[in-house]
């Protein structure tokens, strides 16, 4: 696993994973009754809008690091002694920076709806095809855990991590539940957004091919 999880990544995973069960779809049809056609056309329905979401995060956190940029350039020339601390304070003050602050507040907002959106889909599309002929045991643990645990029953005495709080999630994306109090440090923690997906993508392709191999070898 490279030490960076990116959204480029995980947009390849699910696009490959879309193919393979298009493919596992288009052959194990004929053999469906009408309840599993309509799941697996679910599923390609939640897969497109997974990949959906995974590009309007992209695009945001890229707009992100662009916003950044100023700050940063800043930082650099105070730590180099190239300014000084009442200039850089000036320069964070600028109606530049001040708009690059209020938008990224507002990306903010923005990409936790999309990464909690992300689960709940993703935890849909995981129900959806535990229903469906050969994918029975078919796991994403770690879609599963945010769901369960932070999303969904986080009042529960398993859970317990109520406190509200997102980050942007470096390096493996927007973390839900990123600031814990003390004693919640290690309880159910999200790995990050594009890490997760990645499992997920990467799990649906691997049980797909092995199910299109098994029919191409009978």
């Amino acid at each position: 696993m490279s030490e960076f999880t990116t959204a480029e990544m995980c947009l390849s995973a699910f696009e490959e994973a879309k193919d393979h069960f298009s493919r596992y779809y288009q052959r194990y049809e004929p053999t469906f009754n009408q309840s599993n056609r309509e799941h697996g056309a679910e599923v390609e329905k939640r897969l497109k809008q997974l990949i959906w979401f995974l590009g309007k995060t992209e695009q945001l956190v890229l707009e992100t690091e662009e916003l950044d940029k100023p700050v940063r350039a800043l930082g650099r020339l105070l730590q180099e002694n190239k300014i000084t601390h009442t200039e850089w304070a000036e320069g964070l003050k600028t109606a530049e920076t001040r708009a690059a602050h209020e938008r990224k507040r507002k990306i903010f907002i923005e990409l936790e709806i999309l990464t909690e959106s992300f689960y709940w889909f993703s935890n849909r599309t995981r129900s959806v095809l535990r229903v469906l002929p050969g994918f029975e045991t078919f796991e994403s643990t770690e879609i599963r855990n945010v769901r369960n645990h932070l999303l969904e029953h986080p009042e529960s005495k398993s859970s317990g991590v109520l406190i509200n709080s997102f980050g942007m999630g470096e390096p493996h994306g927007p973390v839900l539940k990123a600031i814990r109090y003390d004693y919640q440090a290690d309880l159910w923690t999200d790995k990050g957004l594009f890490k997760n997906a990645l499992e997920f993508g990467e799990n649906i392709s691997k049980h797909a091919k092995q199910l299109n191999s098994k029919i191409a070898t009978n």
